[in-house]
């Protein structure tokens, strides 16, 4: 893995972490739309790289599991 692919899947796991925050912040309804971004944002850094896309499976997974823990 390159230097640069290396950074991009930290960011990867940086938006992840942010969209679990905004989440927890915002809760489910308010944070829907923000997080709807960050997605689009996942997977346009994925594609465009083209990287696994594990990283938007991974994405969804920890978010989804946020969203469960607050019904």
């Amino acid at each position: 893995m390159s230097k640069t692919e290396a950074l991009i899947v930290q960011t990867l796991y940086g938006l992840t972490a942010t969209a679990v925050e905004k989440l927890c912040v915002f809760g489910n309804e308010d944070g829907f739309e923000e997080i709807r971004k960050i997605r689009e944002m996942v997977k346009e850094l994925v594609y465009f790289w083209d990287l696994d896309e594990r990283y938007i499976d991974q994405f969804d997974m920890d978010t989804d599991t946020v969203k469960k823990g607050g019904e």
